[in-house]
């Protein structure tokens, strides 16, 4: 195995095991990888009714080019899982787990966190905005 490929992997089981621990499920699992159908690294996880995928990515640089494009991957990945949301993790350098960043789009946004209810009826429109928040921020929300 590579050295990017077993950083990811070790990524991918951290992003996993505490997602596991703070929303109390150890039906969370790391996917294999399903070539050019790919499904997102991490499946099983529930939120409100919806169950959704996570696509994690960590890279030392991370630049606006890179984000873009895995947000495109991301949202395929969606639809290849047919998931009722997903989430990009990214990690941040040298800060632990909890401090990742997750990308929502508005849509998925409202599913985890049903208060906010922006998408309801605008599917494809809250599709083509993002929003930003921690690991933890994302869990404190589909667990809630």
């Amino acid at each position: 195995m590579s050295r990017q490929k077993a950083k990811g992997t070790r990524y991918e089981s951290a992003v996993r095991n505490y997602m596991a621990e703070a929303l109390g499920d150890a039906r969370i699992e790391r996917r294999a990888l399903h070539g050019a159908q790919d499904m997102g690294d991490l499946y099983g996880i529930r939120a409100h009714g919806f169950e959704g995928i996570a696509e994690c990515k960590s890279h030392r640089t991370v630049t606006p080019g890179l984000v873009e494009r895995w947000r495109d991957e991301t949202l395929c990945e969606r639809g290849n899982a047919d998931a009722g949301f997903a989430l990009l993790v990214i990690d941040v350098y040298r800060a632990p787990v909890e401090r990742s960043e997750v990308h929502v789009t508005l849509r998925d946004l409202a599913r985890i966190c049903p208060a906010l209810d922006v998408a309801d009826g605008m599917d494809d429109a809250a599709d083509s905005e993002w929003a930003v928040l921690t690991l933890g921020d994302a869990c404190r929300m589909i667990g809630g």
